[in-house]
């Protein structure tokens, strides 16, 4: 903020004597609060700082902060996962251990987690194979874990081999040998894939033995006056008679011997003929009826014959008729009309009051009217009564329900009246929700360890589907079901006991039962190595590589071995020519001394003549051209 002068004041009045004026604003004179801005909290692997002190004022930074050590015990949250391993059937996995990304540090460890039986890792082997037969299908084999023993994969069916016969042997083709054919002793099949294994031989014919194919001869028919016979049986296949016939009663239908035609009849002009009956001399029976002739208009009779008569009767008038000739109906005289006679009724009935007859109750002809005056002529008959007409309430009986294995029956339809059936039923088809057979309980599942168990279905024993569906049964703890595996094993060492483990459940990973321990293995060392009596070898005597000791029990496990020497000689003590030098060039000794021996740079210098400065000496450092050492090749 600005600052003010002041007023200046009498000090007598107390009034404004003049004013004052504002002066600019001061930036180091801070009256504000003071803030503490752009901390930063030290990590693992940052620095932090504690922060700069604000003024709030004019946020200009009053007092600076100062830098911060890294802290190792504060990790910003950048974390990774290693050290994973993914368990396997056999082996447990781990979680992995979280590790912070800016210091490295572990942060904490993971834990082991249970084997996983799907992930199999291990060596595997092939079993349940089944070799195809000529009638059955094979099996490739499932493939196993050998660590965990469980199926990795399933194998498949293979086609059938028809070569492989394992059926039993079957006898077919047989041929009975007869008196007209040969035989056959048949051939065997395999009853697996109905092929011929072996082929059987011809059996000679058998005239003893007639194979059924007969033929009748000798056969005589009956006739009106001879008796008949049945006839001799043959065998068709060798012609031998094999039985004699029967003589059979005469046949009054069959006539062989002469024969006369009686009854025959002229036609007239108003009469037909007849041909006449042919009749069997021997018997007297007639052999065929004859049949009726046209009338013939030429054969007039002369008798005269009274037609159209009509009698008067109770509702019509009469007629006396016409003369005709009875050869050709021509009218010879014409008849007169007679008055209605009301006591001739003219035969015109019709029958009412009838009565079907039931069969509980007798029925009634009927009585016959006049049709012309409608009066009764006379009464009917009662008649018996009839089982076959049913009139009265009817009921159902013989009713089957069906049921799931078995058809029903719609039931007999009964006359109540008579007791008698009136018409059958028939069968229905099977009904699938009607159970009446025995219950059977199947597909129980014991309860384990790790394992839910089932109490079973109710099946209908009568069509084998489920009545009544069963209930889960919780997991049974205590029922261990077989599947093991040995934990906590150690192997025994020169220093300390063996255990030989301790065995779980598979299921629910109990465990079942402890193991031993067991005594130290003085051949198993543990705990490290270290050697004893180690030479380095040099240039003219050998080395020895040393003795090898466990550090565990202190024995000896393995025996040292000499190195041999490694020739290389130093020039101070070397007197022969071609020795070699730290540049692993060979070097005269005489020569060593004058111009063009190599020094270290790998170039050839004249000792006595080289000033080339920084050039390299044997010892690595860079020498002037005046230095002392620049002659020297060691």
């Amino acid at each position: 903020t600005e600052g003010y002068t002041g007023d200046t004041y009498c000090i007598d009045c107390g009034k404004i004597v003049s004013h004052g004026s504002n002066t600019a604003m001061d930036s180091n004179n801070h009256d504000g609060e003071l803030e503490l801005r752009d901390e930063l909290t030290a990590t693992c692997h940052t620095e932090g700082y504690s922060g700069n002190l604000y003024c709030q004022g004019c946020s200009q930074i009053v007092t600076y902060g100062y830098t911060i050590d890294v802290d190792p015990a504060n990790h910003d949250g950048e974390e990774v996962l290693r050290d994973v391993l993914a368990a396997t059937c056999h082996e447990k996995g781990y979680t992995g251990n979280t590790y912070c990304l800016g210091c490295d540090q572990m942060l904490y460890a993971g834990d082991y987690t249970d084997t996983d039986p799907t992930n199999h890792t291990g060596e595997q082997e092939l079993r349940d194979t089944v070799a195809a037969t000529c009638h059955t299908e094979g099996y490739t084999g499932d493939t196993y874990c050998i660590d965990c023993g469980k199926i990795v994969s399933h194998g498949s069916n293979t086609a059938m081999d028809s070569n492989n016969h394992d059926g039993e042997l079957e006898l077919r083709d047989e041929l009975t040998a007869t008196c007209h054919t040969e035989g056959y002793s048949g051939n065997l099949y395999c009853q697996g894939c109905s092929q011929i294994v072996t082929y059987g031989y011809t059996i000679d014919v058998d005239p003893a033995n007639h194979d059924g194919e007969e033929v009748l001869r000798d056969v005589l028919a009956a006739t009106c006056r001879e008796k008949g016979y049945t006839g001799n049986t043959y065998c068709v296949g060798c012609d031998q008679m094999l039985y004699a016939g029967d003589y059979t009663d005469t046949d009054p239908t069959k006539h062989t011997g002469e024969q006369e035609l009686r009854d025959t009849l002229a036609a007239t002009c108003h009469t037909e003929g007849y041909t006449g009956d042919t009749y069997c001399i021997d018997c007297g029976n007639i052999v065929s009826y004859g049949s009726n002739t046209a009338m013939d208009p030429n054969n007039h009779d002369g008798e005269l014959e009274l037609r159209d008569e009509l009698t008067a009767t109770c509702h019509t008038e009469g007629y006396s008729g016409n003369l005709y000739c009875q050869g050709c109906s021509q009218i010879v005289t014409y008849g007169y009309t007679i008055d209605v006679d009301p006591a001739n009724h003219d035969g015109e009935e019709v029958l009412r009051d009838v009565l079907a007859a039931t069969c509980r109750e007798k029925g009634y002809t009927g009585n016959t009217y006049c049709v012309g005056c409608d009066q009764m002529l006379y009464a009917g008959d009662y008649t018996d009564t009839d089982p076959t007409k049913h009139t009265g309430e009817q009921e159902l009986r013989d009713t089957v329900a069906a049921t799931c294995h078995t058809e029903g029956y719609t039931g007999n339809t009964y006359c109540i009246d008579c007791g008698n059936i009136v018409s059958y039923g028939s069968n229905t088809v099977m009904n699938p929700n009607n159970h009446d057979g025995e219950l059977e309980l199947r597909d129980e599942l014991t309860a384990t360890c790790h394992t839910e168990g089932y109490s079973g279905n109710l099946y209908c024993q009568g069509c084998s589907q489920i009545v009544t569906y069963g209930y889960t049964i919780d997991v049974d703890p205590a029922n261990h079901d077989g599947e093991e595996v040995l934990r906590d094993v150690l192997a025994a060492t020169c220093r300390e006991k063996g255990y030989s483990g301790n065995t779980y459940c598979l299921g629910c990973d109990q465990m079942l039962y402890a193991g031993d321990y067991t005594d130290m293995d003085p051949e198993n060392h543990s705990g490290g190595v270290y050697f004893k009596e180690e030479t380095p070898e040099s240039c003219c005597t050998p080395g020895y590589t040393g003795d090898k000791y466990c550090m565990g029990c202190d024995k000896l496990i393995e025996k040292g071995s000499l190195i041999e020497p490694t020739g290389n000689h130093p020039e101070a003590a070397c007197g022969v020519s071609g020795h070699h030098l730290h540049d692993e060039k060979d070097h005269a000794v005489p020569s060593c001394g004058t111009a063009g021996h190599c020094i270290s740079d790998g170039l050839n210098h004249d000792i006595a003549s080289c000033q080339v400065d920084g050039h390299y000496a044997c010892d690595g450092q860079i020498h002037g051209s005046n230095c002392s050492n620049t002659d020297s090749v060691e």
